[in-house]
């Protein structure tokens, strides 16, 4: 029996042959690379991530689709549930891709998630920078320190909280000649 992938995969594989038969320079229905990186997003869709990543470093290799495909690789790792893999792979896609916009969102995405605020705030900045227009990375800042506010909200609460008993504790005790001494 054939599963809907299995069957979505078949056109590419046929696809894929058809690119190896001999052809005139300027038809294009079938390109190599074209195919190779999309048999990688049926079998990421499909849960292949050992078989995906072969073929998104392929097509890094290639030079087809390669912030995409860095991104893709990246998230095989994630699914994987290998971070460093994962963030290593956005890096390096960032670093070659910097214009490439979802590779700055994966790693403002990872840096929220770990709580780090200060590297997500950096990578925000680069964000707004190459592309003011979008309201996604403003909120994304606004909730950083909107999250700030919250945890300096609870912690001037419970100072003040301290203070307010040891203020009380002080006028109960400012009579009490015992503690005066002391």
């Amino acid at each position: 029996s054939v599963t809907g992938v299995q069957t979505c995969a078949l056109p590419i594989y046929y696809g894929y042959k058809l690119c190896q038969l001999p052809k005139p320079p300027k038809d294009t229905a079938y390109n190599e690379k074209q195919v190779q990186y999309f048999e990688g997003i049926i079998a990421f869709k499909a849960g292949k991530y050992e078989k995906a990543k072969k073929y998104f470093e392929q097509s890094i290799k290639d030079n087809y689709e390669p912030g995409s495909s860095y991104h893709y690789l990246a998230t095989c790792y994630a699914n994987e549930k290998d971070d460093d893999k994962f963030i290593s792979t956005v890096k390096e896609g960032f670093e070659k891709y910097p214009d490439f916009e979802q590779l700055i969102i994966d790693l403002i995405n990872y840096y929220m998630t770990r709580n780090e605020q200060g590297k997500a705030i950096e990578y925000i900045n680069i964000a707004i920078e190459k592309n003011p227009d979008n309201p996604s990375y403003y909120s994304a800042k606004a909730t950083i320190f909107d999250n700030k506010t919250d945890t300096l909200t609870k912690l001037y609460d419970k100072n003040m909280e301290q203070a307010y008993e040891l203020k009380k504790k002080a006028f109960q005790n400012r009579n009490n000649s015992k503690v005066k001494a002391e």
